[in-house]
């Protein structure tokens, strides 16, 4: 936390008043504790049926902050594991300016808030989201990774360039945070599944967000664009390309559409002496709408989450399949995560699994 700041004791304070929890420090940020704490800490949270853990690292500064193991000091993650073991369901406040590996304790906990650097009013941020006074709506800017071996690989990685077959397993990847209502999407749909002028033609994306809970709540809609084959690089596993946030209540629908371009499309030519041009080649493109969505690009596309078109100049004959034909339909897979705030309308939630929400954005 930020000197000077709310910390999160301070937060519940303010919202709920000091006589509707306890309170107890025996954690420091090296992961320290005494035997006598750790005792007392387990017998106040088998007497709750829940504990809220707040981990993680102090605040930090450039170089002087420089560590050379990202995980989470061994004595943070036993102490909580001891709590859980008791029955009592932890709810993991993380404070960190990185992505701290964190061992068990996804499996440990029922669920993780990520707070990142919260600054001043991260504690009454904390306090709004758990106790449901806020819809939590943040969305992970980085992908999380699980282990050392993936700690510097981008959501946006070439294909087949560092992780077998097309996926990096993370812990939570680029763009993931639940609510405590559901969102649900139609299939998504192009006004153009052929494109003639690559420079001067656009394709606009249209899907339909229904809010099927039972609070209002902010979801932030994704477009992702794939180019399956490329001739003058390796391409990427997908890449963002636009994004917009929208406020549903409870039983409302929007149509969100995305309009691309060539700018959306094309790629820097890698050949030195090009000067940064831009090209696009003949090729077929998949979008795909929300972070997990899997389209397949490489088999039959049947997500209707996922639609292909494709630019044809009839400058060059790159030999691709043709397009597979968009998926049509009302039925759309419903949100589903592993990372968030328990999702129900009672918070703090009953839910087993465990899951982070970006704290930033509420």
């Amino acid at each position: 936390m930020f000197l000077n700041g709310i910390s999160v004791r301070q937060g519940f304070e303010d919202l709920v008043g000091n006589n509707s929890f306890t309170y107890f420090n025996g954690l420091y940020e090296n992961g320290t504790y005494s035997e006598a704490d750790l005792a007392k800490a387990v017998e106040l949270a088998g007497q709750h049926e829940y504990t809220i853990a707040v981990i993680g690292e102090k605040q930090y500064t450039e170089k002087p902050g420089d560590i050379d193991d990202l995980a989470l000091p061994p004595g943070q993650i036993e102490y909580v594991e001891a709590l859980a073991a008791t029955g009592t369901k932890v709810i993991i406040v993380l404070f960190e300016g990185r992505p701290r590996l964190l061992g068990s304790l996804p499996d440990t906990a029922s669920a993780i808030i990520d707070g990142l650097l919260p600054c001043e009013l991260g504690g009454k941020a904390m306090a709004e989201i758990i106790y449901g006074d806020v819809n939590p709506s943040g969305r992970l800017p980085i992908s999380y990774p699980k282990d050392p071996a993936n700690v510097a690989i981008p959501y946006y990685h070439r294909v087949n360039t560092q992780c077998a077959y097309d996926h990096c397993w993370m812990q939570w990847d680029f763009g993931a945070g639940l609510s405590y209502t559901e969102f649900n999407y139609s299939a998504v749909s192009l006004d153009s599944t052929t494109i003639t002028n690559a420079d001067a033609f656009t394709v606009t994306a249209t899907v339909t967000v229904t809010n099927v809970g039972t609070r209002a709540g902010k979801e932030t809609v994704m477009l992702f664009l794939t180019q399956p084959y490329r001739t003058i690089s390796v391409p990427e596993v997908k890449m963002l390309k636009k994004f917009k946030k929208i406020e549903l209540q409870p039983g409302e629908s929007q149509d969100v559409s995305f309009t691309l371009t060539a700018d959306d499309w094309s790629v820097y030519d890698p050949q030195i002496g090009n000067g940064f041009k831009k090209v696009t080649e003949d090729s077929n493109y998949v979008v795909a709408i929300k972070p997990d969505t899997w389209c397949n690009v490489y088999k039959n596309i049947t997500n209707p989450l996922c639609a292909v078109f494709k630019i044809d100049t009839g400058r060059d004959n790159f030999g691709l399949p043709p397009p597979v034909a968009n998926v049509t339909g009302t039925d759309a897979p419903v949100l589903q995560g592993t990372v968030a705030i328990p999702g129900t309308t009672e918070p703090p939630a009953d839910e087993a699994g465990a899951g982070t929400v970006e704290a930033g954005n509420y």
